[in-house]
């Protein structure tokens, strides 16, 4: 597959998304609806960079209802390979509240992956997630996923900041990964850690660009797992948010 033809495929796929989306947004007013087209260096996923996808592009598309009893919200997400067949899309759906000065949420997708010429596979996953938001400086947060296919879990520890320079919002954030059967099948532990910066510009319309970097290095459990996984990456990526 070419760049041009990645990236039109891209392009249809956004469309037909935003389409799907604005019609659902129609029919349910009072809902909200946002996305992010975003496009990524490298297609890094639990700190394991997929070599043979390399570069992705990815489409984002939600709705969300905030009630008296907190936020229920659903939303697509669009994967592609930009020089490779390969595609993948989950179909979320989720709750989230705030209490006093932690928010928690819980989800649930389906995801489907067409990988080059293998058969499409299926899967679901469900999640919990909280952040404690009293800090001024430091946003800490939590996040576990279990996976019924292979049976595994995935907990995310992590911390971020956020600051406004000449109307520009910088976001550093750090992540560490512990892996339960869910990158690996026959060691736990320590996954990887996972460093980043963002930065987002508002534009008219409540639309924004958000740039970032990101460097990603392998702990115990990617460094006894495969020599090929145990290595360091760093990878940039560009998003337009509506």
């Amino acid at each position: 597959m070419t760049h041009g033809q990645a990236f039109s495929q891209l392009a249809r796929g956004s469309v037909l998304l935003i389409g799907t989306c604005w019609i659902a947004q129609s029919a349910v007013a009072d809902w909200g609806f946002g996305g992010e087209l975003a496009v990524h260096g490298r297609y890094v996923s639990e700190g394991v960079y997929e070599k043979d996808v390399k570069e992705i592009g990815t489409a984002e598309l939600g709705l969300e209802k905030e009630t008296g009893y907190g936020t229920f919200f659903t939303g697509v997400f669009h994967l592609t390979g930009l020089s490779e067949n390969y595609r993948e899309t989950e179909i979320t759906v989720g709750y989230g509240n705030s209490f006093g000065d932690f928010s928690a949420e819980a989800f649930v997708f389906r995801s489907i992956t067409e990988a080059f010429d293998d058969p499409t596979s299926y899967h679901y996953e469900w999640g919990l997630a909280a952040a404690y938001e009293g800090w001024e400086l430091l946003t800490p947060g939590i996040e576990f996923v279990y996976e019924d296919a292979g049976h595994g879990e995935w907990v995310s520890l992590t911390v971020e900041s956020e600051f406004e320079v000449a109307g520009i919002t910088f976001v550093p954030s750090l992540l560490l990964g512990l892996d339960f059967g869910y990158v690996s099948d026959e060691y736990d532990g320590v996954n990887h850690v996972e460093a980043a910066v963002s930065w987002d510009m508002p534009l008219p319309g409540d639309h924004a660009m958000t740039a970032y970097v990101a460097y990603s290095t392998a702990l115990e459990n990617l460094e006894r797992e495969e020599e090929d996984l145990n290595h360091d990456y760093f990878w940039v990526g560009a998003s337009f948010a509506f």
